[in-house]
């Protein structure tokens, strides 16, 4: 029988997965900027002409209105007519208005929400915390697909487990010792 002792090599911490949680937050919103789904698809385009419209007009009204000379709220560069922005949006910032490819952040709201959850020494959750079901089924449902993780960013978690269970390999000095039990 040979039996292996590990001496803590393959020990990975909560602290480890809550750090690997944050990277997966970062390396998703990456895609969702490029356009890239986590479903290995990317290229889309909206299905809906309106919407693309309104986000390539900053969720805008198409309509005009003209600011009292003096107002404080016309940004610098801008004429004093503008539309107004709609009711779902008047007080949340416009992050993006990219409209080809596809990149899932207007708001970012939802990209925000992905947070990791419960970290155990073998896990953590990813989740969308406080966005409706409702919001990720519909764009699963049109094709923009990002829950879950791509095949890129597998191989990221997994090189960067690897690259943890190296550390903590050079952390131990040595390999670990093989004991030989002859009964």
């Amino acid at each position: 029988m040979v039996k292996l002792i590990t001496d803590n090599i393959l020990d990975l911490t909560p602290q480890f997965w809550t750090e690997t949680g944050d990277e997966i937050h970062d390396i998703v919103l990456d895609d969702c900027r490029a356009g890239i789904m986590q479903d290995n698809t990317s290229g889309h385009s909206y299905k809906s002409l309106q919407y693309m419209k309104y986000k390539a007009n900053r969720m805008e009204r198409f309509t005009t209105r003209t600011y009292k000379k003096g107002t404080k709220n016309i940004p610098a560069g801008k004429v004093a007519r503008k539309g107004t922005k709609l009711e779902a949006f008047r007080t949340v910032p416009i992050v993006s208005t990219q409209i080809n490819p596809v990149n899932m952040i207007l708001t970012q709201r939802t990209i925000n929400s992905l947070k990791g959850k419960n970290p155990t020494t073998t896990s953590i959750t990813m989740a969308f915390v406080n966005t409706p079901a409702g919001i990720l089924k519909g764009n699963r449902d049109r094709g923009y697909d990002i829950i879950g993780l791509n095949n890129k960013n597998r191989e990221k978690v997994r090189q960067r487990v690897i690259k943890q269970f190296n550390n903590n390999l050079k952390k131990g000095g040595t390999l670990p010792p093989v004991i030989i039990e002859v009964n």
